[in-house]
């Protein structure tokens, strides 16, 4: 009964937290509720009070015996919720949470000096669940454990057993590290790294293969997933999409094959990669199918929520959906009165830019003139007069917002100003855009270098441009998403279709600017 007290006076420390827990998990009414109450108040001090207060029983009649052991599982498991109450759910999902609910049961036999057979018995029911989730730390512990259990009693058989079974433990559990610490040295690879993608896809494939070696000799849970991404990272950073496809099927297959390590952050892991893939290879109905199981498994307003909304985003306005990019812009718009992060909303803000952009191509769809992040209206001729800079806020984002005025001015015909926006893309290119990733965009520049070189003749230009068109529809888009200087909400072979529209209808109009004679 000491222990029990103790535990009861451990569990009503946080004053704060423990009703609720309580009501979970001794119930509001009944037996375990009332004897909780008993020890709680004082009222019972030893077993026989506290059957005589509950059944008005001896402590050794079998019914006691069997409420007080349900009634010190529940205190277990309360303490354990107790424990873990201030962290958010997703972070321990049901594998973390059975295994630890042991760990627990552990270390409460050790606050409270249970003698070594106790400890014997949970490692026994914490060897099994921490097989079932491959948990290699875990079967560590368990095995060293029962190695100095069986010593310290001159088992030298069965320490022996447990010492050989702790070494191929200890093994796998080395091969997970170095794992582990392969894809932490690889998956860093961002805009400052753009250049060197080509060498970095070979050291990823590499690493898949060593980790897909140790794989054949030890099956484990982080060994399968990291093999999964490094493959799905090499594919990806050599531009073989399709292929990264097939590994990310692979592993989703893998985990639902495996319900004990089938959580929904791992699920969607794997997901947005075929989304992103989907917006290379421009596949709208596995990229949106993804995309929408995704979204099912991650919690609303965080990160990989807005991942998620912006690639599928890009995806709509990629393959012309523009019905369902405009659902998914007011789902964005909603979202920034709950998380308005300024550099989040920056970014979306030239993102309604582009949907306005690609809707002006078409009759039947618009954005109503109340639906907007740019203050109480959208107005092209305030938006015009921005003056990008190299901001902390707009790193980045320059290209982006030069090539969205450069279009609204070709519309509205404002052909110095055009000309300064040229010249201002052309200077952040040389100083900024340097690297594998930035081919494509160093092709649309020069473009539109020729385009005003050739004074807006749409035949002319259509013929100067010929060459470095093809250039730009055979370069493949960089798989950098961190660098959004690379980043195209819209294809630059969209792009320039429209601004070639806009030339020929300046030319049936007969407004192309007048040649003049500055230094270009």
């Amino acid at each position: 009964m000491k222990h029990i007290i103790e535990m009861v006076e451990l569990l009503t420390q946080e004053k704060r937290r423990w009703v609720g827990i309580i009501n979970f998990a001794m119930g509001r009414k009944g037996a375990r509720r009332r004897f909780f109450d008993a020890v709680r108040r004082g009222d019972v001090h030893s077993d026989d009070e506290a059957a005589q207060f509950l059944f008005g029983c001896l402590a050794r009649e079998a019914r006691y015996c069997t409420q007080k052991s349900r009634f010190i599982d529940a205190l277990l498991d309360a303490i354990l919720l107790l424990s873990f109450s201030g962290q958010r759910r997703p972070a321990y999902k049901k594998a973390a949470l059975s295994c630890k609910r042991w760990q627990a049961i552990l270390g409460i036999l050790e606050l409270f000096e249970m003698p070594a057979a106790a400890y014997f018995i949970v490692v026994h029911r914490l060897l099994p669940k921490a097989r079932e989730y491959s948990l290699t730390a875990a079967q560590l512990d368990c095995y060293e454990f029962l190695r100095n259990y069986h010593a310290l009693r001159g088992n030298s058989k069965h320490c022996g057993e447990m010492r050989r079974h702790a070494e191929q433990v200890l093994e796998a559990f080395n091969a997970e590290v170095k794992a582990r610490a392969l894809f932490d040295q690889l998956q860093c690879v961002n805009a400052s790294t753009a250049a060197t993608a080509p060498q970095h896809a070979s050291l990823a494939l590499e690493a898949a293969k060593e980790v897909a070696e140790m794989r054949t000799r030890f099956n484990t849970r982080t060994l399968n997933l990291m093999y999964f991404r490094l493959k799905a990272l090499a594919h990806q950073l050599k531009g073989e999409y399709a292929h990264t496809i097939d590994i990310c099927e692979e592993a989703l297959a893998y985990l639902q094959s495996n319900p004990a390590l089938c959580t929904g952050q791992r699920l969607a892991e794997f997901q947005c990669k075929i989304l992103v893939c989907g917006v290379f290879t421009k596949n709208f109905s596995k990229g949106e199918a993804n995309a929408r199981a995704a979204l099912q498994n991650v919690n609303r307003f965080t990160s990989r929520w807005h991942l998620i909304q912006l690639m599928t985003f890009i995806l709509c306005l990629h393959t012309n959906r523009l019905e369902r990019a405009i659902e998914i812009f007011i789902i964005i718009l909603d979202s920034q009165k709950r998380d308005a992060l300024p550099e989040r909303l920056e970014f979306w803000r030239i993102a309604e830019v582009y949907l306005r952009m690609a809707l002006t191509q078409s009759d039947e769809l618009s954005l109503p003139g109340e639906i907007t992040l740019h203050g109480s209206s959208f107005s092209v001729g305030r938006y015009l007069e921005e003056v990008p800079l190299y901001r902390r806020d707009k790193r980045g984002l320059n290209i982006m917002i030069l090539l969205a005025q450069l279009f609204f001015l070709l519309r509205a015909r404002q052909f110095d100003l055009l000309e300064y926006r040229i010249n201002a893309m052309r200077e952040y290119a040389k100083r900024h855009l340097k690297g594998h990733g930035c081919a494509r965009t160093e092709v649309i520049i020069r473009m539109l270098a020729q385009m005003r070189d050739n004074n807006y003749s749409h035949n002319a230009v259509l013929n100067v441009v010929r060459s470095n068109l093809a250039l730009l529809m055979r370069t493949p888009t960089h798989p950098a998403l961190a660098n959004l200087d690379t980043l195209e909400l819209l294809p630059y072979e969209t792009l320039w279709a429209m601004i070639m529209r806009e030339l020929h209808a300046i030319q049936r109009e007969g407004s192309i600017a007048q040649p003049d004679n500055r230094e270009r």
